[in-house]
């Protein structure tokens, strides 16, 4: 692995353990309010969703951990994907991108205008997915693959289905009453 990989993947851990942190303290905070008796139902509401939000969130960056983890295992195993799947890799990583940046202007600004974009975008790399997937089969009975190539891109597609779904729920909790 090269250095700017290496700087990349310390990046990805170092976001993913603020991740962490964050959820936690979110977690606690929100628990303390909420316990705290005598609260109105709308701050209950906002909390229970504040709540649910967070831990999508922190399901993205462990997400995004495992990706970066394969990434490193196959380069140290000497692995690669083939350029087609590289390809759908980078495709299918740009869709998710959008997502999360959908799903973050969404909370930020408050637009919950667009969850209907991001239910549709979701929806995208859902087909990119399975299209990946399809392609994948293609390739290794064409052609012989190293099975741990072929392995970590399936577990790399799967990581990022999970992340869409999780920035799903994210804009699905802000919809919420």
């Amino acid at each position: 692995a090269d250095q700017t990989d290496d700087a990349t993947e310390r990046r990805v851990l170092h976001r993913e353990e603020i991740l962490d942190i964050m959820q936690k303290e979110v977690v606690v905070y929100l628990t303390h309010i909420l316990s705290a008796g005598n609260v109105p139902h709308a701050v209950t509401d906002q909390g229970r969703r504040q709540l649910r939000m967070a831990d999508e969130y922190e399901s993205v960056g462990d997400y995004g951990h495992t990706i970066a983890k394969l990434k490193h295992r196959l380069i140290d195993s000497g692995g690669a994907f083939t350029a087609e799947g590289a390809a759908e890799v980078l495709d299918l990583h740009d869709a998710v991108v959008e997502c999360m940046r959908l799903v973050n202007e969404a909370y930020r600004d408050e637009h919950v205008e667009l969850i209907a974009k991001i239910h549709t975008q979701g929806k995208i790399i859902k087909n990119k997915a399975r299209e990946s997937r399809q392609n994948h089969l293609r390739r290794v009975s064409e052609s012989p693959m190293d099975p741990y190539s072929s392995v970590v891109f399936n577990d790399v597609v799967q990581a990022y289905q999970k992340i869409n779904a999780h920035l799903v729920n994210v804009a699905e909790a802000m919809a919420e009453p």
